[in-house]
């Protein structure tokens, strides 16, 4: 499933993995990554980074022009 989302540059931006509906993540069973298209390195969980994931979430504090793309959430 696919989500667009527009955000004024300079705003904060979360978006929550579709695909943790579909699994028992919170089990532990489950890893979620999030990346960027095209990027084999995958989101910082990090919080201090300013793009960052946590859970099933990837929080973009704040949104830039430069983050403009299209994002995935793999789990394994």
């Amino acid at each position: 499933m696919f989500k667009h989302s527009l955000v004024p540059d300079g705003q904060p931006l979360v978006i929550k993995c579709s695909l943790e509906k579909s699994l028992n993540f919170e089990s532990g069973d489950c890893n979620l990554t999030w990346y960027k298209v095209g990027n084999q390195t995958a989101v910082p969980r990090d919080k201090l980074s300013r793009i960052r994931q946590q859970k099933s979430l990837i929080w973009f504090l704040p949104a830039v022009l430069e983050d403009s793309g299209d994002y995935e959430c793999v789990i394994r």
